[in-house]
């Protein structure tokens, strides 16, 4: 398990580096974002652990992965909106709230098709 996550922490953080000088470089840098540090870790685990697991883990893992980038999106949409009727603590509650409703309902959608 300690080798494990000393190659995850190894070719995470060199994805991570790589990422960052391919998003220096692009213009305008707003779209840098979609280099940002969270794709280079999601390869590095999702390639160390069908390494280490196999496919069926990676699977469940990527599924997560998709589960919460879609709730992310949910997120997105609804803070600003939430926020700007209420608070900024209780719109932030409110929207946390939909992305754990949207994670979890993705990830059991998603699970009813795994193979």
């Amino acid at each position: 398990m300690l080798i494990e996550l000393a190659a995850k922490f190894l070719v995470g953080g060199t994805l991570v580096v790589t990422f960052a000088i391919i998003s220096d470089t692009i213009r305008p840098h707003y779209a840098a974002g979609i280099f940002a540090a969270a794709p280079s870790i999601a390869l590095a685990n999702l390639g160390i652990t069908y390494g280490v697991h196999g496919p069926m883990t990676v699977h469940s893992e990527a599924v997560g992965m998709v589960a919460g980038a879609i709730a992310m999106v949910g997120y997105v949409l609804t803070a600003e909106p939430a926020i700007k009727r209420t608070s900024a603590l209780s719109g932030s509650l409110m929207t946390i709230a939909v992305w754990i409703i949207l994670g979890a309902a993705g990830y059991f959608a998603l699970q009813a098709f795994a193979p």
